[in-house]
């Protein structure tokens, strides 16, 4: 199976011009009033680099707080166009623990503003929970 790089998705979600943590809250918030039951979890204070969309402790969506993109469980493609009117690039997954992507150790220094992610993730083989972890 062949991954998907995103470093290009990224580096183009980050050079969003308006994006911020204040447009990262209001576009969970529009998520959540789209899902019913829904909840967002996602911790400002402490900094957290992505913010969830929760239903029933299900992930919905995982939302980036350092540029203009998200990960879509499959069952909620219906979000696409909401994030897009948000400005926001999204990925839909095939499941969270899929390995289905890659990332660029240049770009993963660069975007992420790290020297280097745990040992435990291979970034040439990486799910999205994966990435999520390896960046919170």
């Amino acid at each position: 199976m062949s991954t998907i790089d995103l470093s290009e998705k990224l580096g183009a979600a980050r050079r969003h011009p308006a994006w911020s943590s204040e447009r990262l809250q209001a576009t969970l918030a529009r998520l959540g009033d789209a899902i019913p039951g829904s909840k967002v979890d996602h911790d400002v204070e402490a900094g957290e680099e992505w913010g969830r969309l929760l239903l029933s402790d299900e992930i919905v969506a995982i939302l980036w707080s350092r540029g203009a993109f998200a990960f879509v469980h499959p069952e909620f493609v219906d979000l696409v166009p909401l994030l897009a009117s948000d400005g926001v690039i999204a990925e839909v997954v095939a499941g969270w623990d899929e390995p289905s992507y890659g990332l660029q150790p240049e770009d993963l220094r660069s975007l992420f503003e790290r020297d280097a992610i745990s040992d435990a993730v291979d970034p040439d083989k990486l799910s999205a929970s994966e990435l999520w972890w390896a960046t919170t």
